[in-house]
């Protein structure tokens, strides 16, 4: 996503915030994925947003079904972590993001073994 809002997003002009984890207020996926995923982010020192500026796509809600065990999440990265936004080339910030999201993709594997007892 874009570092700042423009005049045609809920926040026009306002610096976005590195991450934003949607769930289309819940509907896409238990509050537990969230915070994983949130709670990750967070301790690796990025300030992280949940809902806000997005819910979530339609994408989220055509492929999730909480109720049957199936979670979506949409995961929006600030352009600005990784990328010279006036260029579009990769910026200094590149790597750090690319393992930092290793991580993540680490957390949430551990999430789900935990939660599928099949997956263990």
């Amino acid at each position: 996503m874009k570092s700042r809002g423009n005049a045609m997003n809920i926040d026009n002009g306002a610096t976005r915030p590195d991450f934003v984890v949607s769930n289309q207020d819940g509907k896409t996926s238990s509050a537990g994925f969230v915070e994983v995923v949130a709670a990750c982010l967070r301790g690796l020192g990025y300030n992280v947003s949940v809902n806000w500026p997005y819910k979530g796509a339609e994408l989220i809600g055509a492929y999730s079904d909480p109720a049957r065990g199936r979670h979506s999440l949409q995961i929006e990265v600030n352009r600005a972590l990784y990328l010279d936004e006036a260029r579009f080339v990769r910026n200094a910030g590149f790597a750090a993001l690319r393992g930092h999201l290793d991580q993540l993709l680490e957390a949430v594997a551990a999430y789900v073994r935990s939660e599928v007892p099949a997956i263990r």
